[in-house]
Formats: structure tokens, C-alpha cells, sequence
């Protein structure tokens, strides 16, 4: 397999955008440290454990208060609210939120291989509102997948949604969306 490689789009959409009003100069360094230096013109790609350690340097930094699960998830809500600024994220986004809430899942995938060269997907609908996938992530990121999910859901302004990982195996993580109703309309 080809080395995983996590894109400039991804680390522009987190770091530059998504995190802009909580970046401190502390965290600027420690990810110019572990691989990334947001103060230079990104590189095109970063490989995985780079992009993993930085994560775990946001997560550590930003959150020391929360668990840390929902420190991974809430990153991973602000993974997506900053990619929809950069130009790759905005062009994707225009397609996701015309699209209803299986549509979106199906898109899975490819919206998340927008940001890498590495992930992989499964999709089983379990009702007409809950549908189970499987992503081949079983690292510490399940809960920052997991965060991804649940905001690039919320942006199709599903109700009563929720994201719940039913379980991890040596390959990935499968979790469990389901939600009430869908409420089309762009997330902010």
C-alpha cells in the first residue's frame, strides 16, 4: 500500500480555518514541532503520522479540560466547519447539502478522500434513518471520524441526530448514524 497521505486541504480546512480563533502560539509551535508550520506555504501532502501527531497536539492543547473522547469529536467538528472555507471544502460542500441525509453517507468516501489518499468506507442501511459504516480508522482518530460525521450530517439539519461507534476491530471503526427528519440547509 501506498504511503497515507493526509492533504493541504485538510490541514488548511483544521489548523488555518477551523481552529483560526483558538490557535495559540504555543500550538503553532509544538505543530511546527511535530511536522507542521503554519506559518510557511503548506506542503502538498503530509503523511499520516505527522497529521496524527498534530491532531494529538490540538486535542491536548485546546481541550485538556474534556474527556478525551470528546475532545477527538469536537476537532473533528471543527475539521468540517473550516474545510467548507477552503476552496476544495466549499466546492464539495455545495454538492453534500443538496443531497439528503443517505445520499450524503453514500458520498462518504469520497468526501473524506477529499482530505487524503487513505481512506475506505462501507455503508449498511439499517432502517430508513439509521444506516451503519465502517471506516478504516481504529486508531485514536475513530472519535475525531466520529466528530466529522456528525457535522457533516448536522449540515443536511438532521434532527435528532446522533453518532455512536459500535465497535472497533483491527481494521476500523463502525459506527451507527441515525436521525429523525432532514431539514436541508447549509451549515455555519
Amino acid at each position: 500500500m501506498a504511503e497515507k497521505l493526509v492533504f493541504d486541504y485538510a490541514i488548511e480546512g483544521l489548523f488555518l480555518r477551523g481552529l483560526a480563533g483558538q490557535m495559540t502560539q504555543r500550538l503553532k509551535d509544538r505543530l511546527r514541532q511535530g511536522g507542521i508550520d503554519l506559518d510557511q506555504k503548506l506542503l502538498p501532502a503530509y503523511s499520516f503520522d505527522t497529521w496524527v501527531r498534530c491532531l494529538e497536539m490540538a486535542v491536548t492543547e485546546l481541550f485538556p479540560a474534556l474527556p478525551e473522547p470528546d475532545a477527538w469529536r469536537l476537532l473533528g467538528e471543527f475539521m468540517v466547519k473550516g474545510y467548507q472555507e477552503t476552496p476544495t471544502g466549499a466546492a464539495m460542500l455545495t454538492l453534500l447539502t443538496a443531497l439528503g441525509p443517505h445520499q450524503r453517507l453514500a458520498r462518504l468516501q469520497k468526501s473524506l478522500r477529499s482530505g487524503n489518499n487513505y481512506t475506505l468506507t462501507r455503508l449498511k442501511t439499517v432502517a430508513p434513518t439509521v444506516v451503519e459504516v465502517w471506516v478504516n480508522d481504529a486508531s485514536s482518530t475513530r472519535y475525531f471520524v466520529q466528530g466529522l460525521i456528525f457535522a457533516g450530517m448536522f449540515m443536511d439539519r438532521v434532527t435528532g441526530l446522533t453518532v455512536d461507534i459500535l465497535g472497533v476491530d483491527a481494521e476500523g471503526t463502525t459506527y451507527r448514524i441515525a436521525w429523525r427528519g432532514s431539514r436541508r440547509g447549509r451549515y455555519r
